[in-house]
């Protein structure tokens, strides 16, 4: 990443999101309050009334024969959101009565980011809850690393036994000036601490760690639109940007239960063999000396066919596993 200057990116300030969220509310509800809510409603029930929908010769009203009937209204209040679902108990009931009302809290807040990867183009946008940690946000991260471990292989019906989530589990997140490192895994190492020996020999001493498990996105103080940094395998980095923070909309997902979930994902094309052009590569080979290129991905059967024969290598080359990113889309 060090080719990319900060400097270039649109940001705010650091914004403290618990008192971003209770400031907006107490506004909301001083409006609220100031609205004739007994006048306003008269109003509605006289505008919207089923007695206006009438025509001229049309036939007498009757109850409709129905399984289920609901209605879903949305009450707004400052702090918090009640989904009101109503349903008929009896088929044969009418829509004027319902006889049953669920109701179950929702959170308003949200957060919408960017996971970027290659310079500054996306590949997933996310949503997720202040009330929601760290740890989650980084389980919902998609990297095509995390699929399998680029390992050199003497066949391609070779299988590779290490898992890079178990084997592999270290990261951090890298949000103003703090590392958060994830030491949920017993396995796991604090890859901040060779960063601050080798900022503190550059006279870079203003970095702190903590555990990644005990934060939550309501406790950070974050720039909308600054990169941040998510570090994981190893070197492998991504750049994280938070795009927004608002209220939650009626027409969005309202369980909590389903935070975070994945907004978008950008179009990347797939990688395909280079040899028929047909099938999506599944290796990488290297200095190879019948190839012309150093780095040629192949899907296996062109492997097969071309590098190999009775079961042994023809030549010299150096086999990969390769992992399409595309592999990331996936739900």
């Amino acid at each position: 990443m060090e080719h990319l200057d900060p400097k270039y990116f649109v940001c705010t300030k650091p914004v403290d999101t618990t008192k971003y969220f209770n400031e907006f509310s107490e506004q909301l509800k001083a409006l609220n309050d100031s609205v004739d809510k007994s006048e306003f409603n008269s109003n509605l029930e006289k505008t919207c009334s089923i007695d206006h929908l009438t025509h001229e010769g049309e036939i007498e009203q009757t109850c409709i024969k129905s399984k289920l009937w609901r209605a879903v209204t949305i009450e707004s209040t400052a702090t918090s959101g009640h989904l009101h679902i109503q349903r008929c108990k009896n088929k044969w009931e009418g829509f004027k009565e319902p006889k049953q009302v669920l109701s179950f809290p929702v959170e308003r807040e949200q957060v919408e980011m960017k996971h970027c990867r290659c310079g500054v183009k996306y590949t997933h946008e996310y949503a997720i809850l202040p009330n929601q940690g760290l740890t989650e946000l980084r389980d919902v991260f998609k990297c095509v690393h995390d699929f399998g471990v680029s390992v050199e292989l003497q066949h391609p019906d070779e299988k590779i036994t290490l898992n890079t989530k178990d084997d592999y589990p270290s990261g951090f997140i890298f949000i103003e000036n703090c590392f958060y490192n994830d030491l949920r895994h017993p396995n796991a190492i604090e890859y901040s601490k060779e960063i601050i020996e080798w900022a503190k020999m550059k006279n870079l001493t203003n970095f702190k760690t903590a555990n990644m498990s005990d934060v939550k996105l309501k406790d950070l103080k974050i720039k909308l639109g600054y990169p941040y940094v998510y570090q994981h395998q190893g070197n492998c980095e991504h750049l994280v940007v938070f795009t927004d923070m608002r209220l939650l909309r009626a027409d969005e997902q309202l369980q909590s239960t389903k935070y975070p979930y994945v907004l978008s994902c950008n179009n990347i094309n797939r990688i395909f063999c280079m040899m028929c052009t047909v099938s999506v590569a599944q290796f990488t080979i290297t200095e190879c000396d019948r190839l012309l290129t150093k780095y040629n991905c192949l899907c296996k059967k062109c492997v097969l066919a071309y590098n190999y024969r009775d079961g042994k290598k023809i030549g010299t080359f150096k086999l990969y596993p390769f992992y399409d990113i595309n592999m990331t889309l996936l739900p």
